[in-house]
């Protein structure tokens, strides 16, 4: 059974981005998101702007 597509508005794409500046661990802050790391670093750089 596949799991549907989550999709997500800018605002909630760019909180990741903001929380990641106050915090000094990127691995911790991507396990109490539950989200890739690397998702992270994509939004941080532009990725899905």
């Amino acid at each position: 059974m596949s799991q549907e597509r989550r999709t997500f508005d800018k605002e909630i794409k760019l909180m990741p981005v903001e929380l990641s500046k106050n915090k000094n661990n990127l691995n911790e802050l991507a396990k109490e998101l539950r989200i890739r790391v690397e998702l992270i670093y994509s939004l941080a750089h532009g990725v899905f702007r």
